[in-house]
């Protein structure tokens, strides 16, 4: 029989709580249920069968925590050591990245540091023999030209007259490139002459110094090219002269008309 006493505060202490606004998880559900099936010797101990007791939460949550701890730790073995890496199916997962591997790249001395600052001047110097190899392959390419011209003359093939084309063409280009490089090496040279000439002043007289546009040093070189003769102009000054003279006419002022009002 039941006693009809109210439980002491020792039983209210360890009775757990009930809880009837959610479902218990299914291990507890079924302690509960054994629980209850035992109701006779539960009820001589005066403990309440409606659920489980604070200890028995605390052994089932230690108890949930290491099942759930041992299934992520838990990994399924490889078959071999080649095989591919199983990932859940439950659940997106992002492909592995490849590891990048390191590729040699090619490197340009001309842009980069590592090999140090451009010395124009003594590259210059460093490869000047290179001019000797250019006019050496020209003369020589010369020299194929008028044998191929020759050969035209007793009988005329498509193959001779392409190649003489070409070589043609390339003698043209070489010849433009020469020009270009003596252009620049003039240039450079009338530079350095007038900042040594500046130098020079600057160190006698303590007079600001004065850093010289590149049209004043272009305008020393065509005067040097003319060599100081009154009067004479080469095809370049002409040249630039029509293109200024066209481009101040563009800025003339258009003529309005006759007619109108205005």
């Amino acid at each position: 029989p039941l006693c009809a006493c109210p439980p002491t505060h020792s039983v209210l202490h360890r009775m757990a709580p009930t809880v009837e606004e959610a479902p218990l998880p299914p291990l507890l559900a079924a302690l509960a249920a054994r629980r209850r099936e035992r109701g006779g010797d539960v009820a001589s101990k005066g403990v309440s069968a409606a659920g489980p007791t604070s200890r028995e939460w605390e052994w089932e949550g230690k108890r949930s925590a290491k099942v759930l701890a041992g299934k992520k730790a838990k990994k399924k073995a490889k078959s071999s050591k080649s095989a591919p890496a199983e990932v859940s199916n439950r659940r997106p997962v992002a492909p592995k990245a490849a590891p990048k591997r390191k590729v040699d790249r090619a490197r340009d001395p001309r842009f980069d540091d590592m090999s140090g600052n451009l010395d124009m001047d003594l590259f210059a110097k460093s490869y000047a023999f290179l001019d000797d190899y250019r006019a050496e392959e020209a003369s020589q390419m010369k020299d194929e030209m008028k044998h191929l011209q020759r050969a035209q003359r007793k009988r005329t093939s498509v193959a001779l007259s392409t190649r003489e084309d070409e070589i043609r063409q390339e003698l043209r280009r070489r010849s433009q490139q020469d020009k270009q490089r003596k252009n620049k090496g003039d240039l450079r040279a009338a530079e350095l002459e007038v900042r040594r000439a500046e130098r020079k002043k600057v160190e006698e007289t303590g007079k600001t110094p004065f850093f010289h546009k590149l049209g004043a040093i272009r305008q020393i070189v065509r005067e040097k090219r003319q060599g100081g003769k009154t009067g004479a102009r080469d095809k370049q000054g002409e040249k630039r002269d029509k293109k200024l003279a066209g481009r101040e006419k563009k800025r003339l002022p258009s003529r309005r008309g006759m007619g109108g009002g205005d």
